[in-house]
């Protein structure tokens, strides 16, 4: 389930690698998003070249949209038009499996929400989904505003009306981790929680013949900023309800 999807194709590119993909996949997002994606992607080109690659029909009868354009729904694929900060009020059936090993991804997205709202986010459906099943979730967001380079990132994105409203009480990776384990994913033994850095990541987990793949697309003429950016966002990502862990803590531990 992917938190504020935007204009992202995950999906579709998950399909294109593997059309037999055992997978149901969720999209939230506000009304005036999900109505332009969705429309996008039931443009006869669009949609001809999904079906083509990913072997999905957007247009067939097992796809239905909702009489105001706004949400899709087939058997593998939802689009729901959703306010996340009123998730927990509304009437707005997802159509979720609460049987199935389950995966939140919130990139860059709740970030954006009053702490109080983003909290209720995460309560929603740490609590909806019961012991018995497996549910992860992986956050991408800024992180360290606090100190020269955090300040003037974040006085840039102010200068451009935005506000990441999170940040202060999620500054760090300490405070990533307390997040989700508050949440219940770490409170069990064989549960967990994990946040890194994209400057660890980028060090760590990616090897030699990538990164020479990606420096040949845009090289990096200044190393240095790019260290300073990557050390200011970061990966974090919890796990509980699954019967073995040892996949989730196989990568290396952060230094």
């Amino acid at each position: 389930m992917s938190l504020g999807a935007g204009s992202d194709t995950r999906f579709f590119r998950l399909k294109q690698r593997r059309h037999d993909l055992d997978l149901v996949y969720h999209e939230l997002d506000f009304p005036a998003n999900t109505s332009a994606k969705i429309n996008q992607l039931r443009n006869p080109s669009f949609a001809n070249r999904i079906k083509q690659h990913c072997d999905f029909d957007v247009n067939g009868p097992h796809v239905q949209v909702s009489s105001d354009r706004s949400s899709l729904s087939s058997p593998s694929y939802y689009i729901h038009a959703q306010d996340l900060r009123r998730l927990k009020t509304s009437t707005t059936i997802l159509g979720l499996d609460e049987s199935l090993p389950t995966l939140l991804i919130s990139e860059c997205c709740l970030i954006y929400l009053p702490p109080d709202d983003a909290d209720a986010v995460f309560d929603y459906f740490s609590s909806r989904f019961p012991a018995t099943t497996p549910l992860a979730c992986v956050i991408y967001e800024p992180i360290r505003p606090h100190d020269s380079f955090g300040k003037t990132m974040i006085s840039n994105l102010v200068a451009r009306g935005i506000h990441l409203q999170t940040l202060e009480k999620y500054a760090g990776l300490k405070e990533q981790e307390a997040r989700l384990r508050y949440f219940g994913f770490g409170k069990d033994a064989r549960d967990g929680s994990v946040a890194v850095d994209i400057d660890f990541v980028w060090r760590k987990w990616i090897n030699e013949k990538e990164k020479q793949r990606v420096e040949g697309l845009e090289w990096m003429d200044e190393v240095e900023e790019f260290v300073l950016l990557a050390k200011h966002y970061c990966i974090a990502w919890g796990w509980k309800g699954f019967e073995d862990d040892q996949t989730w803590r196989a990568l290396p531990a952060p230094t």
